[in-house]
């Protein structure tokens, strides 16, 4: 289901992974698909209502800024950017704060989760589960 985004969402999603997760700047053509392919699939199979309130929660975040800073979201500096979505994190509301975790879930699964993304971390799961637990000496 590669119709979750319109192709504005999807523009205005990336430049929000941009100040979440970085290297997403940095990605080739196929990371990039790579890290859309993961996205879609992580939210497609969400019911419509989920799907939906998670644009929606797009669209409010690109467009919040505009009162204070006559542009939008992904037209402010870094710098707020980074500063906006801190303070999203913490905000009194559940709901924003479950959208911008929300956002935040997606972004990491879709980056990190690339095995080419991992390697050049360093990163190497084990996926045999937790050996220590699993040898009974806990943690």
């Amino acid at each position: 289901m590669d119709d979750v985004f319109s192709p504005g969402s999807w523009k205005f999603f990336m430049s929000v992974a941009r100040v979440i997760a970085p290297g997403t700047a940095d990605l080739n053509e196929a990371g990039k698909d790579k890290f859309k392919a993961i996205i879609v699939w992580g939210i497609s199979d969400k019911p419509a209502f989920v799907r939906n309130g998670f644009l929606f929660f797009l669209f409010v975040l690109k467009w919040m800024t505009l009162p204070f800073f006559f542009r939008t979201y992904d037209h402010v500096s870094l710098k707020w950017q980074t500063r906006i979505l801190r303070m999203l994190e913490s905000f009194p509301v559940r709901l924003v704060r479950t959208g911008i975790w929300g956002l935040k879930t997606l972004v990491f699964m879709g980056y990190y989760g690339q095995t080419d993304v991992a390697e050049r971390l360093g990163y190497k799961p084990s996926f045999e589960g937790n050996e220590v637990l699993r040898a009974g000496k806990g943690i």
